[in-house]
């Protein structure tokens, strides 16, 4: 596999040590390649982003003290600043605030005068119920589109409790983003912008969320950590849970919403299909133009098949209609090199079978292997 597996095991604070030492080197290309997009896409200087990863450091061990253990331990792994490590884990919060403030108004603060020109399209998730399945098998899955050079792993790890948990992260973040564990329960997300994002806030992070769902023995406890709290930024969650459990939680700074299956599927991309009934605003120029044409796309890629199978899935996911900001996305050359994203890693879930297909890089070009869950 491309991407490094890491096994983990042992207190949270061993996991984390373990994590850092194993990834020194892809965590330092991580924190300099954040420290320059924060200064290059956001505007914020590295001093800035630092202070603001600090506070929420200090918020994390108050409010999640087993997920700041292992933060502190990839810090002591690595041997690099806990403040640097802490702005990994909070990145999503610190550039995700910027996006939702590109169209502020003049009087804004000042700081709201720099961003991105638009907002990052990326991330199509699916989930795939066992009636539409050609083996019965419960499926979930997503192209991960996100900063070109970013290092990522995939963390296996063994709790206490036997619960085993493979995920894929970003090297030097804690737990997982996408994954799945021993209980037949997967996660899948999309970054998503709303009018009251807000980091300062300092609410339980997205990370920390993702990690505490993927720990979760079922999917109400699942959705409890995902939406049992007020939240600084939007993000969606697709979750899922064998035999034949679906569902997709659209969450705003203080509010929630969950979308079922229609047909036996459900896709989400990056905007929030009923903005007005969580009771914020979309604007329009938040939205990047193909969100909503990569949702169409996949839902008809999955009506040609009165069935299908985990290699359809595959094959859809390196799907090229409307190049380059397409299901399978490749930088796009019109942007600034410090605006553009594409698709880092493929993963496909049978939740049924406990095991995942993962392609590295734009699958179009690259080869899905499988990776069993360990245990």
């Amino acid at each position: 596999m491309e991407i490094p597996i890491v096994q983990l095991e042992g207190s949270r604070r061993d996991q984390g040590r373990r994590h850092g030492s194993v990834l020194r080197e892809a965590i330092e290309r991580n924190i300099a390649l954040y420290l320059r997009r924060f200064e290059d896409e956001a505007g914020l200087p590295h001093p800035e982003v630092l202070r603001r990863a600090a506070l929420y450091g200090e918020a994390i061990a108050r409010t999640s003290p087993r997920y700041f253990e292992e933060l502190a331990g990839v810090a002591e792994g690595s041997g690099l600043p806990l403040d640097h490590i802490t702005m990994l884990t909070v990145r999503y919060e610190l550039l995700y605030d910027r996006f939702s403030r590109v169209h502020a108004t003049p009087h804004a603060p000042s700081e709201r005068d720099h961003g991105p020109r638009q907002t990052p399209d990326g991330c199509t998730a699916f989930a795939v119920l066992p009636e539409r399945s050609t083996d019965g098998h419960l499926r979930l899955g997503q192209n991960w589109d996100w900063i070109p050079g970013v290092e990522t792993a995939f963390l296996s790890r063994r709790q206490s409790d036997g619960l085993t948990i493979l995920a894929l992260t970003e090297a030097g973040i804690p737990g997982g983003k996408i994954g799945l564990n021993s209980r037949g329960l997967g996660l899948a997300i999309n970054g998503l912008n709303s009018s009251s994002d807000d980091w300062s806030s300092l609410r339980k992070p997205f990370h920390v969320r993702c990690d505490e769902a993927l720990r979760s023995l079922d999917l109400d406890e699942a959705l409890c950590a995902l939406a049992g709290a007020r939240r600084s930024c939007s993000t969606n969650y697709l979750v899922a849970q064998a035999p034949n459990a679906a569902v997709d939680l659209e969450t705003a700074p203080d509010s929630e919403k969950l979308l079922s299956c229609d047909d036996g599927v459900l896709v989400h991309t990056n905007h929030f299909f009923d903005p007005k009934s969580l009771g914020i605003e979309q604007r329009a120029e938040d939205l990047h133009p193909r969100t909503r044409e990569r949702r169409e796309r996949m839902l008809s890629l999955l009506a040609t098949r009165e069935r299908v199978a985990g290699g359809d899935l595959e094959a859809f996911l390196c799907d090229h209609d409307g190049h380059p900001s397409s299901i399978c996305q490749h930088p796009d050359p019109a942007l600034p090199e410090s605006e553009r994203y594409a698709t880092l890693v493929s993963i496909v879930m049978d939740l049924t079978a406990l095991e995942m297909s993962a392609c590295a890089g734009a699958p179009c070009s690259g080869r899905f292997e499988t990776i069993r869950l360990s245990g």
